[in-house]
């Protein structure tokens, strides 16, 4: 099973996150994250065996018990890896407490039975998309788009209310993302 570990936006940011893709216009190159699809990957786990899915399950549930809901603050848009090959376009999101939530997930011992992360320095971020080959007037075009945005995006912040454990089908219309488990977080409300 192609597996990974994700928080979910409330419904109000992936309808924000939305909005901001159609600011993009409209390209062949350029692949949307429908908006059922828009998360935060906090470990993307590769393909596991059943057996390790369940023996994760088991420790995220006792590494998650008890811990309140973090809150996250939007920072604006931004292309990775860099702006001179765009591969994507994300949302930077910042919290400490997420940052120290994904840390205690790497730091579980059944994680190392799975794929080892693809960037060294983790950023919490949710993709609005990703980006096939492009020429050099699209990229500016993106970057341009990017850089209006920030200047006119508010300051949000937000909570998160569970953390997921979810299987990705790769299906011909796109990633078929099934949740296998629900992690729910404390609220001091």
């Amino acid at each position: 099973m192609r597996c990974f570990i994700s928080a979910e936006l409330p419904e109000n940011i992936k309808k924000q996150i939305e909005d901001m893709q159609k600011c993009f216009g409209v390209n062949k190159n350029i692949k949307f994250t429908s908006k059922n699809n828009i998360h935060i990957t906090l470990k993307f786990l590769g393909n596991i065996d059943s057996n390790t899915v369940k023996d994760i399950e088991y420790a995220l549930e006792k590494r998650l018990a008890d811990i309140k809901a973090p809150r996250i603050s939007i920072e604006g848009l931004d292309t990775f890896p860099d702006q001179k090959y765009i591969r994507g376009v994300w949302l930077k999101l910042t919290s400490r407490e997420l940052k120290n939530i994904k840390e205690d997930i790497d730091n579980i011992d059944e994680m190392k039975r799975c794929m080892q992360d693809t960037y060294k320095t983790y950023r919490i971020h949710a993709t609005l998309f990703r980006i096939g080959k492009i020429d050099s007037k699209t990229r500016e075009n993106i970057i341009r788009e990017i850089e209006d945005m920030n200047l006119k995006m508010k300051k949000i912040s937000f909570s998160i209310d569970r953390i997921d454990l979810k299987i990705s089908e790769l299906k011909e219309g796109g990633p078929v993302y099934t949740t296998l488990k629900s992690y729910h977080m404390k609220n001091d409300n």
